[in-house]
């Protein structure tokens, strides 16, 4: 009989133990903070024709946050399946970046 007490108050210190041991692990941050950016792609044509460099086009990108403010100094990066374009520019004081294409 005193050995059941013993055994029962053993595994119930036992299970005390393990449920209310601390836990050291560092949660991660449910909602760490988001920077959202508006990116505003406009031509100065209607159709962009792919011609071999007659049509030329002028694309201007705009890149502003959240609250509308320009950011300078962000990398643009343009691509095209063909034609010619310059794909790496950086915006300018304005958070326009201004490509040929």
């Amino acid at each position: 009989m005193k050995s059941n007490i013993f055994r029962i108050m053993a595994i119930l210190t036992l299970a005390v133990v393990v449920l209310v041991s601390c836990d050291l692990r560092t949660p991660d941050d449910p909602d760490p903070e988001k920077i959202e950016y508006n990116l505003n792609l406009t031509s100065d044509r209607y159709v962009i024709y792919a011609d071999n460099g007659k049509t030329v086009a002028k694309l201007t990108a705009i890149l502003t946050n959240s609250v509308k403010e320009p950011q300078e100094g962000a990398t643009i990066v343009i691509s095209a399946l063909t034609g010619d374009i310059a794909s790496n520019i950086a915006t300018n004081s304005s958070g326009q970046a201004v490509a040929t294409f």
